[in-house]
């Protein structure tokens, strides 16, 4: 009688298999021996499916590799390969007779292991190593051919390094005569120059974190695979910088939809080297802003205007913007952006005459940082659009001549620093969420700018946040009595006192009587913290009466200072948190 565990046909065992085999990570050896063990007919479907045998997986330091590598790619037979290899790491903590032995090896095993793994090149699916920057190029230098099928290629170096070290230039010889299928890679500490292969590239991602590179290596990395669509480059600080690169310096990337760059010293040289056409994304973090930066992007904002639907620039956190008076402005003309439904850019002096002259008509995300308020007013202005602005150190004020804006599908305005000016010049009649910030050293009277609005456009705001701005009892009040639909508010750091408090406690029944209204009838969530003129008898008294009732609950976080352990416990109780 056959058991009931072989009686499951070999086509649908084999594909339970090829299933459960995609959900491990790493080495499937142990998977597939496993399954083995259990019965010959598993063994026989296992040993006669060469696709269970695809993933290779090689461990360098287990000393048996190049047995492995031979006996997996018998098992796989003629189907595509996705090959890891793992070179074991080389700390600079060895000691001198290890260190020679393994420099030893490390030059003999690439070689031998390449004419095992090279043999098959043709069946490349996938080829990732985790290796030194030495065996990687003798393992490469012996790989040389063909690859029609390779999809995914991945370098990552592990070695040890310091500062001082640099990351290495690697040839990737692979060779390939048309651009299908695409190709996607990715590089640690490494910077590829590639052959023929380089026309099959539409991914890069290179991630030189652990060592200087030399920018000028980007220039001929990026010549060397011009159908690019993604690009991310990520360098560190101790990068080499670029310096001015010369006018026949060009790197044409036609088909670049994404760039991404971030901690590359001069990005602005790089930038400007680059001849972009169908750039949809642009994203550029960690940068120190040079004078040459604001050419070099509206060479693309004009290049690539009718594309562009995403624009991000941020600087470093810990590089403070120039004291420097602000550069005269250029003869430029006015930029459109028309494509640009999110525009983010944290900008420096040397920017303003770029910003005063862009407009922005399809935006619907403005996030901008460090610029006048007038700058901020008139991007925002060319933007109607707009559902969603947040502004932070911003300085000046708005011209006294600027009109106010109406932007009827803002439903997210943040505002930080002196920005609150700008208050006085919109119209939000469907915002949902406001946030005010403290306004630094200078923080300016929160409450007349937050009236103003609020009278103007009466808005519909369920979220309100008042962190650290100045706002009296009385404008605190008038506003949430205009503001019927809050049903989350924060109030941190704010002088207001106990009156305020009083106003949010739900009114007793004869005080209703007397026309007394309750203030925020939807409020659900109070988040009242270090607030240094109220007092915890009237926190306790606000919360107690709100979740006397359970239609006027509330839940939320409240500062502990001065409450009693009792206390604490009740309005824990209430699930109302206490934060110091």
């Amino acid at each position: 009688m056959v058991a009931i565990i072989e009686r499951v046909p070999s086509e649908i065992l084999l594909q339970i298999f090829e299933d459960c085999k995609d959900q491990v990570y790493g080495d499937t050896k142990s998977y597939l021996f496993g399954l083995s063990r259990v019965c010959r007919f598993w063994r026989s479907v296992i040993h006669t499916s060469p696709t269970l045998w695809s993933d290779i997986w090689l461990d360098v330091s287990t000393g048996m590799v190049e047995e492995q590598a031979t006996y997996w790619l018998e098992r796989a037979g003629e189907t595509l390969l996705s090959i890891t290899i793992l070179f074991p790491r080389r700390g600079k903590s060895d000691n001198d007779v290890r260190r020679k032995t393994d420099a030893e090896s490390a030059k003999a095993l690439p070689v031998r292991l390449a004419g095992i793994i090279g043999g098959v090149m043709h069946r490349w699916k996938k080829i990732a190593l985790d290796v030194s920057p030495l065996e990687a190029q003798l393992f490469l230098d012996n790989c040389t051919g063909y690859t029609p099928n390779l999809l995914n290629l991945s370098l990552r170096d592990f070695s040890f390094h310091d500062n001082n070290d640099e990351s290495k230039t690697l040839y990737i010889p692979f060779q390939r005569s048309g651009l299908n299928p695409p190709a996607s890679t990715s590089f640690s500490n490494f910077l590829p120059v590639f052959s023929s292969f380089g026309v099959a590239v539409a991914q890069l991602t290179i991630g030189a974190t652990a060592a200087r590179t030399r920018s000028i290596h980007y220039v001929d990395m990026l010549l060397s695979c011009p159908n690019l669509v993604t690009c991310r480059l990520v360098g560190t600080t101790h990068d080499t910088p670029i310096g001015g690169l010369s006018d026949d310096v060009v790197v044409p990337l036609p088909r670049l939809i994404n760039l991404q760059v971030s901690s590359i010293p001069d990005p602005e040289y790089l930038l400007g080297a680059l001849r972009l056409e169908a750039l949809q994304s642009l994203c550029v973090v960690d940068l120190e802003w040079g004078r040459a930066m604001p050419s070099a992007l509206r060479r693309i904002f004009q290049t690539c205007g009718d594309s562009l639907t995403k624009v991000s620039i941020k600087r470093a956190e810990d590089i403070s913007r120039s004291d420097d008076d602000p550069p005269s402005i250029p003869t430029w003309g006015r930029v459109e952006l028309p494509s640009v439904k999110h525009f983010t850019f944290h900008a420096d002096d040397v920017a303003y005459p770029l910003l005063q002259q862009l407009s922005l008509p399809q935006a619907q995300t403005l996030v901008l940082d460090g610029v006048p308020c007038g700058i901020a007013h008139s991007l925002m202005s060319s933007s109607l659009q707009l559902n969603s602005a947040s502004f932070s150190d911003l300085s000046g004020e708005v011209p006294q001549h600027a009109s106010v804006a109406t932007f009827p599908d803002l439903s997210l305005l943040s505002l930080g620093g002196e920005s609150l000016g700008i208050l006085d010049y919109i119209s939000t009649p469907h915002l949902n969420k406001l946030t005010l910030t403290d306004g630094g050293a200078y923080r300016p009277l929160a409450g007349p700018a937050l009236c103003c609005l609020i009278l103007r456009s009466n808005p519909p705001i369920q979220w309100l946040v008042l962190f650290g701005v100045v706002i009296t009892d009385e404008d605190a009040i008038w506003c949430l009595r205009r503001l019927p639909h809050i049903e989350t508010i924060q109030i941190t750091e704010c002088p207001i006192s106990d009156a305020t408090l009083r106003a949010l406690q739900i009114p007793l029944p004869l005080e209703r009587h007397d026309g007394s209204e309750m203030l925020l009838p939807q409020l659900k969530t109070a988040h009242i913290t270090s607030n240094i003129y109220t007092t915890p008898q009237a926190i306790m008294a606000f919360v107690t009466s709100r979740n006397a009732s359970p239609s006027t609950a509330i839940r939320g976080t409240v500062s502990s200072r001065g409450l009693t352990p009792h206390e604490r416990e009740t309005l824990l109780l209430f699930g109302v948190r206490c934060q110091a």
